[in-house]
């Protein structure tokens, strides 16, 4: 069977459409997003009704959170905080109780699956050294784990006691191995490749692809600047920063 994951979409609608039309060529057998539907960009309302038109399932991530008022803004850096309550103000309530109901995880076989990590999922942590991996790998049984939030793909390892980390796009997970797979942002790329980022899992060969999409950015961005959202929102768009 084959799985496409994308996560952080962060209100980018040129880049769902454009990640979402490249998954629909592909006909994976399951489509779920890690989270993080809305923040930093000019579309939360309409990536919220894409996602749920499409019956895509979807986590619950920490943007998602505080615009439905299920978490707090006091740890959000100054631009993702005036993002936050700008998009409380234009979500609608059917698309503000969609974010509430949506679950933290995700652990149906082959897989587990979360917006930061496995070992809290409702803190939001992050994955990006080797032992927050192993917390992460301590905390669930699967073999492989999905995870998003940093929006810079990467891949852990679990081999025996040792744990490695690889940026290659294209990664086998060997035979007796465990993952955890960052499967990198759909609107805010984060890893200096401004192209949107989703991931596909092949559960024949254990194999994980990340795969970049060409989008709009430009029509992105000038929507960001024409809504009064922070500029550094539209600028990280063009360097993938």
């Amino acid at each position: 069977m084959r799985h496409a994951f994308l996560a952080d979409v962060h209100g980018n609608y040129e880049a769902l459409q454009a990640v979402l039309g490249e998954i629909e060529k592909l006909s994976p057998d399951r489509v779920l997003c890690l989270g993080d539907l809305v923040g930093y960009g000019a579309d939360p309302e309409r990536c919220v009704e894409e996602i749920r038109d499409r019956k895509i399932p979807a986590l619950m991530g920490n943007h998602d959170a505080a615009a439905c008022g299920k978490l707090g803004t006091e740890y959000f850096n100054a631009e993702a905080y005036q993002s936050i309550l700008w998009t409380r103000e234009r979500l609608s309530e059917q698309a503000r109780l969609c974010l509430a109901q949506l679950p933290l995880t995700d652990d149906r076989e082959p897989f587990a699956a979360a917006h930061g990590t496995l070992a809290n999922p409702g803190a939001f942590d992050y994955i990006l050294t080797a032992q927050d991996a192993e917390a992460c790998f301590s905390a669930h049984q699967r073999r492989l784990a999905f995870v998003g939030h940093s929006h810079s793909p990467v891949t852990f390892l679990l081999n025996g006691h040792r744990v490695s980390a690889t940026l290659d796009s294209v990664v086998r997970v060997p035979e007796g191995a465990r993952g955890i797979v960052n499967v990198g942002s759909v609107g805010q790329p984060r890893d200096g490749n401004p192209m949107a980022a989703f991931a596909l899992l092949d559960t024949a060969t254990c194999t994980i692809e990340i795969r970049r999409v060409p989008y709009d950015i430009e029509a992105a961005a000038e929507k960001i600047v024409k809504a009064g959202l922070p500029i550094l929102n539209a600028w990280r768009l063009y360097v993938g920063q």
